[in-house]
This record gives structure tokens, sequence and C-alpha cells, in this order.
């Protein structure tokens, strides 16, 4: 297999599902993704769409205790989350977190991922331990 050059911006937004595939585990086909890496912090973050089916089998496989959550937006975030957050005024998303159990893969296995309140996008943040 052959392996993907490094972007030339390590701070680039990305939007290719097989890239991420190599670093965390993706349960589900996604019909919107992009995502970033933050290698000084060890980091991933990524906000993915799943289909409405495939979005409540992540909650109900994901186990754990939900937890209420709100995660700032950032600019590179997709602008219909961005829109979400312009109407609540306060810049956050709110949603549902759960232990990201499913998408962990060597060396990221600490993290959470959060859907976003009414809606099928779901956030994962993946920390390497």
């Amino acid at each position: 297999a052959n392996t993907p050059a490094p972007a030339s911006n390590p701070n680039a937004v990305r939007t290719n599902a097989e890239e991420l595939g190599v670093l965390v585990k993706l349960p589900y086909e996604t019909e919107d993704i992009v995502w970033k890496e933050y290698p000084a912090k060890k980091k991933i973050v990524a906000i993915m769409k799943f289909s409405a089916a495939d979005a409540n089998k992540i909650v109900a496989e994901a186990g754990g205790t939900p937890e209420n959550t709100s995660i700032a937006t950032e600019s590179w975030f997709p602008e219909e989350l961005i829109a979400q957050t312009e109407m609540s005024g306060d810049n956050a998303l709110k949603g549902v977190s759960y232990p990201a159990t499913a998408f962990y893969q060597e060396p990221y296995t600490v993290g959470k991922i959060t859907r976003v309140e009414g809606s099928d996008y779901f956030i994962l943040e993946a920390f390497a331990k």
C-alpha cells in the first residue's frame, strides 16, 4: 500500500476519509468529513456526517455515560455547523458526547465523540497517549 505523502502544511484541513482511516478507525462510511491533525498536541479533530441510521448505531454502540457538552466552533468547521452556532449566538455547538472507543486505533486511544444536537454530525476528538 502506498502511504499518502504528508501534507506540506501540517495544519491543513483535510477532507480525505482514507487518510483519516490510517490514524483512527471509521466504523461507518461518512457522508461528509473534514478533519485536522494537531501534531504538537498529539490530537486529531474530525467532523463527520453519517447517515441517520449509522448515526443512531454509533450512539447505540458507544456505551459509556452520555454527557451534555459544548464545543467551540472553529473557522474550518462545516458551514452548516457554524450557521447553527451563529443562530444560538454563543459560537459553541451543543451535543452529547460518548467515549470514542469505536474509533480508537494506536496511538490514538483517548477521546470522545460528540453528536451535534439536532444533526447527524459527529465531532471526534482523539488524543495519542
